[in-house]
């Protein structure tokens, strides 16, 4: 895959974000007997929509990443990065099984003596799309 197509998916994403903004906008205006309607469209259209659309972004990302274009001190700060972000997701993990997951990530991140520019590439393609990196 190419940045192209990675440009596309977030212009997807944007659109994604727009419709579920004004679907939350009319369900705020609507009548009491409309809003269950509403929020059951962001529920059960909208957001698998939103869960599907970051799933194949994180892979479009997998796919796309030159790693090999990193020095080992860029991606020393890229796996800070993507560290911090999962330190930050933990709380927030809504499953013990989600929470398990991102413990794996950052015992793997933390491993000594591995090289960043591996770590990277292993957590460009290990990071569950519910940790929002970047």
């Amino acid at each position: 895959m190419n940045r192209e197509r990675l440009v596309e998916l977030e212009k997807q994403y944007q659109m994604l974000q727009k419709q579920l903004s004004g679907k939350e906008k009319s369900k705020i205006l609507a009548p009491l007997e409309e809003q269950e309607r509403i929020q059951q469209q962001i529920d059960e259209v909208i957001q698998p929509q939103l869960k599907e659309w970051k799933q194949r972004y994180a892979s479009a990302l997998a796919e796309a990443v030159e790693i090999e274009e990193l020095t080992e001190s860029q991606a020393e700060v890229v796996v800070g990065e993507i560290v911090e972000e999962i330190q930050q997701a933990q709380p927030n993990a809504p499953t013990e099984r989600q929470t398990e997951i991102l413990e794996q990530i950052l015992a793997k991140l933390n491993e000594p003596g591995t090289p960043a520019t591996a770590k990277v590439k292993w957590a460009v393609k290990s990071t569950p799309p519910f940790v929002e990196v970047g």
